[in-house]
């Protein structure tokens, strides 16, 4: 199972471990490294701001932990972007897909 302690948030992929905002899962190569039902797993799951009080319902933990285990399976790695999308945007994106609010 996942921990959910952010204070220093790192890429949830198990192959590399580098911080990355509290608000991504991971580094976008892994992200788009993943089938488009695990992604759509994460964000019908996801909760606008539980990066902010640490409590992600486990319904996300549980697609979360989904993910990882693809990662692992499939010994994906990350190739470190020079930028991160930042985390409005990532709200902006939540919202068009029906994303929940606190």
């Amino acid at each position: 199972m996942v921990v959910c302690d952010m204070s220093e948030h790192a890429c949830h992929n198990p192959n590399c471990g580098k911080p990355i905002p509290p608000h991504l899962v991971s580094h976008s190569s892994a992200w788009f490294a993943l089938p488009k039902k695990l992604r759509d797993d994460i964000w019908r799951t996801y909760r606008a701001g539980q990066e902010d009080d640490k409590r992600p319902t486990m319904t996300y933990i549980d697609a979360l932990d989904a993910c990882i285990k693809f990662w692992r399976e499939n010994h994906t790695q990350c190739r470190i972007p020079k930028r991160t999308v930042s985390r409005e945007r990532i709200h902006a994106i939540g919202n068009r897909v029906g994303v929940r609010e606190n």
